[in-house]
């Protein structure tokens, strides 16, 4: 795009090529936006096998005026010269070796420019340049990224989910790239494009021609790959593999140029000869084995290349409309083939993370770069042992195939995130990993943390829920493993989706999506789990994430990995920076990373200062200063080298740096050159780039607008708070910060550079008196926004405390912790009850005065099913206490203490205080409260036999909750239902809980589901059919471990009770010793005598009867004599004694008779009759 111009270095004397975009084209937004995204490209890269790029600008007056055809303000690039020209005019290739070289210096710099997120999407002879260097031996270069897709969310914001105008060049272009298909490209894009050109190296013609684009762009799509006919001799898989780099699916296609590197120096070249003569003639002008082997570290001999002359149009690069492909048979879904994602042998992780060409030079140029300092990335010196800490890490995961976590803490401004970045880079270059990137926010936003960061993974920004849902769905189905049913992928996608974009109940759920709705922060992480799963099938995943001190829920998500180890193993390695001065009052993620730091499976590290030379050959390594100033430099930042790039930015903003045979120096030394400190840097940085734009106060609220929304801006909600406060974007602001080094891009927005960019303009209109009204925006507009949920309400309540406006947080507040409770997030809704309280006392406040004890009732709640009765029952006393509650308060309050009563066995308190709870929920008009009543009052009766009383309750329970729309609640009625008629009405008990396990399916609780299978398997094993009942539990069991949930431990010894059946007794001792602690915690009191029992036979049938006295007194101490499990317990019972009368152990059977007969008075009057007379005749034998 533009001329390309010859230049020469004034003081170094070095050629260089100047691409300018002159003339008309400097005019077209079209061009200038691909020049632009070409220096974006490429500026961040440094491999010797992509062209070099010097500086970057603009033409200015005096020389516009000294050269005809150059305009004022036209842009430019400084690049390396290619002094060969291209592969284009090269002579014939003439082996195999010189191929092989060829191809695996190309891949080279391919794995370098993809691990960078650019995808080059234009590969062709023409831009892949040839040069000599300084020893006189041809290097190749990759050249003209000006249409790069750019799949870095920092250079990219592409989310409109329509198909992207085709540009190329026809000959070389993928089928994705045809149909402009973006959210499909990839490095597996570009490798379509070399397996063009390596078809056509090998053959001398490029596998798909033809008279007209729509020929050619034809059998790309739906055309077989021609037979290869090598004008030498190639590897026998040669061609095989030339076939995997030209599949028409994506997905069938080496994933990375390391894995085609690999295999393609796998091929067998045994039996091909090399040509000795011509090798040995061309030794002096080609560089020998690995010599640019930068990434990989591939052994490539050197040879001269050819590509011949390309007499159809379709070599140039082309924008192919789509209207002329809207013929074309078409696909737009990811296809899944066999062997897709899987193609050959992954490449063996080297030993060491260092690579052949660490330690190359930077800039070469002295006095140049000033233009391309905020895109280039910055040289990384030092953190050796820290590197080879992480190396060793993932090494074991490869190993081992389980997880890892390395957490690395340390000041702002030390390198903690571009450690964690640089290495995650280097491992996906080698392709050892799949990377995934999560950021976090003191007040998260919606491009935060877990969602984002799988949302940004599967491209699939600016989906409707559906579409993600159909991508997710194909995306797994191409990493299936064997034995996932199309139902298990559907369910696991939908669980992926829920997580990104969560359905509540006011929307209309599409009926193309499972419902699945995640009920607590386990079935979150259960989701991701399994969508790692998947992916580590491929190859093992690192996830890198930043500022983790703001975000309890990848906290968790870490403890939680960690935890399934034991049982669910993944090759993960997690990478965590974050800050320990930057916790502030945040208790949970305080308590989780001192847990984390406390494990021994985690590594911890901590950052220090740079050393003084290290840091000196930072400072020396980034724009080629003098050495004074290098010294000068060093010692004021004093380690951090975070300061010193900034200054350096600095002073380019500033001109105060003159370039001079030695390198650059300062103009002047005199105030203001070395700021105090990298705040009072910032700051002044934020403020010079301000005053180059047109209205420069204006730009700088817009600005603060973005530093309240988070570190990550989102575009369209930044745009929505500007206009509510009548504040206008500049068009060109987000582009001055990207050029400046203040910003990255990202792909629905961009982001703030570093955190202290944030500080500073938070400072800045603080001092204006503009901070709260801009918080009080943030949350009007959340407000207005069409999504729901806890995490929309506790984001409005947060914007709210930022601006000190207590009592219109209290309301969002409270909605968030009702949404903590609802789905299971506990220890969330204990921190927000926290913050409410501390909301209330600082709110001014008139009417209610009882506010402050509805976090009283929200703490009880959570504390309940957390297990800490005695904590939750404090928490309700505070309330009973308090005089002048009001109802709904106090409804809530005899709900939960009913519970609690209940769970420790003491009924007729129970049943009394869900009376009162239900008395003041219909006085109150509240019909959630109500069925929530009802259905504990049920649990109640049914506890103490009186199944008439329970049936009635959940009779009205499912009317009202029905009634009032409340799914879930009718479905949990509809269960204690099911529960009831289980003792006396089996077929009636079935059809309830599958009437239950409906709604549960409907609105996607994987709770209810879990209680409603384990309850089908109950009636299954009161049918006798012990092998269905297994079924049930065990999936019971699975779905329970996947989401924390109690009846994990109620499954399990549900299942022993099978293993009991069928006269498995070893393993039905394992299984209860095992959970039966769990077991007696989580369990109402009712249940507690079933692990002993079931233990009683166990050590009755291996005669130690020891054990077997203990348990007999552990079941007549925990036995609770209701109806409710009267018959089996009194069965098992039984069961129990006739095995000690089979062993002549009349005494131990009579005391088994008494006890079942006691049971079975309350449910089989006769039968208790028949075994006291059994009993008696015991005790006259």
């Amino acid at each position: 795009m533009g001329e390309v111009w010859h230049g020469v270095h004034g003081q170094q004397k070095l050629a260089v090529a100047i691409k300018v975009v002159i003339g008309k084209l400097a005019a077209e937004t079209r061009y200038l936006e691909g020049f632009h995204r070409e220096v974006q490209a490429i500026a961040g890269l440094d491999h010797p096998g992509i062209v070099r790029v010097y500086d970057y600008g603009v033409v200015n007056a005096a020389a516009a005026a000294a050269e005809a055809g150059l305009g004022e303000g036209s842009p430019w690039l400084a690049m390396e010269l290619a002094t060969l020209g291209s592969l284009e005019n090269m002579a014939p290739i003439r082996s195999w070796f010189q191929l092989r070289r060829l191809l695996l210096e190309i891949l080279d710099a391919l794995a370098h420019a993809h691990a960078h997120g650019i995808v080059h999407r234009d590969l062709k002879p023409p831009n892949v340049l040839r040069t000599s260097d300084e020893r006189g031996q041809v290097r190749l270069m990759l050249s003209d990224f000006g249409i790069a897709h750019i799949a870095d969310p920092r250079f990219s914001s592409q989310t409109a989910d329509v198909p992207a105008i085709s540009a190329g060049t026809p000959l070389y272009m993928a089928p994705e790239q045809i149909h402009g298909q973006w959210r499909d490209y990839g490095p597996w894009t570009d490798l379509y494009a070399l397996g063009c050109m390596a078809f056509e190296f090998a053959g001398g013609e490029a596998p798909f021609v033809g008279g007209s684009l729509l020929a050619i762009a034809m059998q790309h799509i739906s055309a077989e790959v021609p037979r290869l006919s090598p004008r030498f001799a190639v590897p026998e898989g040669f061609e095989g593999w030339l076939k995997i780099l030209l599949a028409k699916d994506h997905g069938q296609r080496y994933q990375c140029a390391a894995d085609a590197a690999w295999a393609l120096e796998s091929l067998d070249q045994s039996g091909l000869v090399q040509d000795e003569a011509h090798d040995s003639a061309q030794q002096a002008h080609y560089a020998p084995a690995n010599a640019y082997a930068n990434t990989l570290g591939m052994d490539a001999p050197g040879e001269p290349v050819f590509v011949p002359t390309l007499s159809s149009f379709g070599e140039a690069t082309q924008l192919i409309s789509q209207d002329l492909l809207a013929g074309v048979v078409r696909d737009d879904t990811l296809r899944r083939g066999e062997g897709s994602l899987s193609v050959g042998e992954k490449p063996p992780l080297p030993l060491r993370w260092r690579g052949p060409g660490d330690g190359r030079a930077s800039f070469p140029l002295l006095g140049a770069g000033q233009g391309l300092f905020g895109l280039r990335e910055i040289p990384f010196v030092d953190r050796q042992g820290e590197r080879d800490t992480i190396w060793k890490a993932l090494s074991e995961v490869h190993q081992s195939r389980s997880a890892r976590v390395v957490m690395v803490d340390g000041p702002a401004g030390f390198g903690k995130t571009r450690l964690l970045h640089w290495m995650a880079q280097r491992a996906n270059e080698l392709g050892g990993a799949t990377i995934m990137k999560a950021t976090n926010s003191p007040i998260m936003g919606v491009a935060d943390g877990i969602p984002r960061m799988i949302q940004t993974h599967l491209t699939g920004l600016g989906l409707t829920r559906e579409k993600l849902y159909e991508r997710t769905r194909q995306h797994i189905e191409l990493l299936r493993c064997e034995g996932s049913t199309a139902e298990r992928l559907a369910m696991d996608a939908a669980g992926v989706v829920e997580l990104i974009k969560p359905v509540y109940y006011e929307e209309t759920p599409s009926a193309r999506v499972p419902m699945v709705v995640h009920y607590g922060p386990a079935e979150r992480y259960a989701a991701f789990e399994r969508y790692l799963f998947y992916l580590c099938k491929q190859r093992p995943v690192i996830i890198c994430i930043d500022d983790a001190q703001w975000s309890q829920d990848c906290l968790g998500f870490v403890e939680h990995l960690l935890e399934a180890q034991a049982t669910q193993p993944l090759p993960v390695l997690v990478l965590v920076s974050y800050r320990l001065d930057a916790l502030d009052e945040r208790a949970l993620e305080t308590a989780l990373l001192w847990k984390l730091r406390a494990r021994e499976d985690v590594i911890q590290m901590s950052l220090d200062a740079l050393p003084p030379a290290d840091h000196g050959d930072l400072v020396r390594q980034m724009l080629g200063l003098e050495d004074d100033l290098v010294s000068l430099l060093t010692t004021h930042t004093a380690g951090n080298p975070l300061f010193a790039v900034q200054l350096v930015g600095d002073w380019i903003e500033r001109n105060v740096l003159m370039s001079s045979p030695e390198g650059y120096h300062l103009r002047e030394t005199g105030q203001g050159v070395f700021p105090r400190n990298i705040q009072a840097l910032c700051t002044a940085r934020i403020h010079r780039m301000l005053e180059q734009l047109e209205e420069p106060a204006v730009a700088q609220m817009a600005l603060e607008v973005a530093a309240a929304i988070g570190q990550d801006v989102d575009t369209a909600e930044w745009q929505s708070v500007c206009d509510h406060m009548g504040v206008n974007i500049a068009a060109d602001l987000v582009d001055a910060l990207i050029f400046s080094g203040l910003g990255q891009r990202r792909s629905t927005g961009w982001s703030f550079a570093l955190g202290a960019h944030r500080d500073s303009l938070e400072a800045s209109a603080r001092a204006a008196g503009r901070w709260a009204d801009i918080h009080r925006a943030c949350a009007a507009v959340i407000h207005e926004a069409s999504n729901n949920g806890s995490c929309r309400y506790e984001r409005r309540a947060r914007h709210f405390l930022a601006a000190n406006a207590y009592s219109a947080a209290l309301e969002p507040l409270w909605q968030a912790i009702q949404g903590r409770l609802l789905t299971s997030s506990y220890q969330e809704a204990i921190v927000l009850a926290n913050l409410y309280d501390k909301s209330v006392g600082l709110a001014t406040l008139s009417g209610d005065s009882s506010l402050h004890l509805r976090s009283h009732c929200a703490r009880a709640d959570a504390l309940r099913y957390l297990g800490n009765h005695g904590g939750a029952s404090a928490e309700i006393e505070a309330v009973l206490r308090t005089q002048n509650v009001t109802d709904i308060v106090l409804a809530d309050a005899f709900r939960i203490k009913a519970g609690l009563l209940g769970l420790a066995g003491d009924s007729d308190e129970s049943l009394a205080h869900y009376q009162r709870a239900l008395e003041l929920f219909e006085k109150c008009n509240d019909a959630q409260g109500v069925a929530r009543a009802l259905h504990g009052l049920s649990w109640i009766y049914l506890n103490s036999g009186d199944l008439v009383e329970a049936e009635r309750c959940v009779i009205r329970g499912r009317q009202v909750a029905n009634a009032s729309g409340h799914i879930l609640e009718e479905a949990w009625c509809l269960l204690a239902a099911s529960q009831v008629q289980l003792v006396d009405q089996l077929a009636r008990a079935e059809e309830s809980a599958h009437a239950a396990h409906a709604l549960f399916t409907k609105v996607g609780s994987r709770a209810g589901l879990a209680v409603t299978t384990r309850l089908l398997g109950d009636a299954a094993r009161c049918r006798n059919d012990i092998a269905q009942a297994r079924r049930c539990y065990a999936e019971a069991l699975l779905v329970a471990q996947s989401i924390g949930h109690s009846i994990e431990a109620s499954a399990s010894i549900l299942l022993a009770m099978c293993d009991l059946l069928e006269g498995k007794f070893d393993a039905v001792q394992m299984r209860i010793e095992r959970d039966i602690d769990s077991f007696k915690v989580r369990v109402f009191p009712t249940f507690h005598a079933a692990p002993h029992l079931a233990l009683l036979i166990v050590f009755g049938h291996k005669g130690e009867l020891g054990l077997w006295d203990e348990h007999f007194d552990a079941v007549s101490d925990t036995l609770v004599f209701s109806a409710l499990i009267a018959r089996e317990f009194g069965e098992l019972l039984e069961s129990a004694g006739k095995q000690m009368l089979d062993q002549g152990d009349s005494a131990r059977a009579s005391r088994c008779f008494l006890l079942a007969a006691s049971l079975f008075d309350t449910c089989d009057a006769p039968h208790a009759a028949d075994l006291r007379a059994r009993e008696s005749l015991l005790e006259v034998l």
